[in-house]
């Protein structure tokens, strides 16, 4: 799946160090997937010439192509997840969810983000 075609959500902890990072984006991911299917997995990039391990993007995961009714449950599990775990942070696109910042906006703006995201994938496939 290209990224560029699709809604990525990175998750932060400030301070935290790489495997936690990414031990809460497969938990999150898991979570996703648990709930509604298939709908997440983690974000592969090229890895760099010489480089070792795997190439995933810490933090990062990208959503299938959904449908608009998934998205309001998608924002609703990631409001949840923050407010279980205020240490994190979560971006989707410019939308950023933190344990002061989820409010009922920003839950409809997620919707909004996804179902845009969707529709160009829509028309280039």
């Amino acid at each position: 799946m290209d990224r560029a075609e699709s809604t990525v959500i990175e998750v932060s902890a400030p301070g935290a160090s790489s495997d936690l990072v990414a031990d809460v984006t497969q938990r999150l991911m898991t979570e996703l997937n648990r709930e509604l299917g298939p709908v997440a997995s983690r974000v592969a990039e090229k890895a760099a010439p010489g480089a070792k391990g795997d190439p995933v993007t810490l933090g990062a995961i990208v959503l299938a192509l959904i449908s608009a009714g998934v998205t309001k449950q998608i924002a609703q599990i990631l409001v949840q997840y923050i407010k279980r775990n205020p240490r994190y942070v979560i971006q989707v696109g410019k939308i950023k969810i933190t344990k002061d910042h989820a409010s009922k906006d920003d839950v409809a703006l997620i919707n909004s983000l996804v179902q845009e995201l969707n529709a160009k994938t829509d028309k280039r496939t």
